[in-house]
């Protein structure tokens, strides 16, 4: 083999150490549905369930956004929740529409 596939492939093997100690093991916590609770046949009222498909309300949003601590992580978006927080005071309409997107 050559030089160059040599060097491919141990670049390949330390990126792929590298990212599987920084992802870490798949966790095989699994929390089991407790077959007491079906039992009971509890089921949500006509009107909870409307309720759960009422869009989050400004409220709502600002007082789950300000439960946040600043430290946690950022998202996929890149901002933690400090950004959001900073942001509410500059444009509600923004953060608003922003975080509204994700109820559907």
């Amino acid at each position: 083999m050559g030089e160059e596939w040599k060097g491919l492939i141990k670049w390949l093997l330390s990126w792929l150490i590298f990212y599987k100690a920084l992802l870490g093991k798949q966790s095989n916590n699994k929390i089991s549905i407790d077959i007491g609770v079906l039992c009971l046949r509890l089921r949500l009222t006509l009107d909870q369930q409307l309720d759960l498909c009422k869009p989050f309300t400004v409220i709502e949003i600002k007082q789950a956004t300000f439960s946040i601590q600043n430290v946690k992580s950022p998202g996929p978006h890149g901002f933690n929740s400090e950004v959001f927080k900073l942001a509410w005071a500059c444009g509600l309409p923004g953060v608003y529409s922003y975080v509204g997107v994700f109820h559907f």
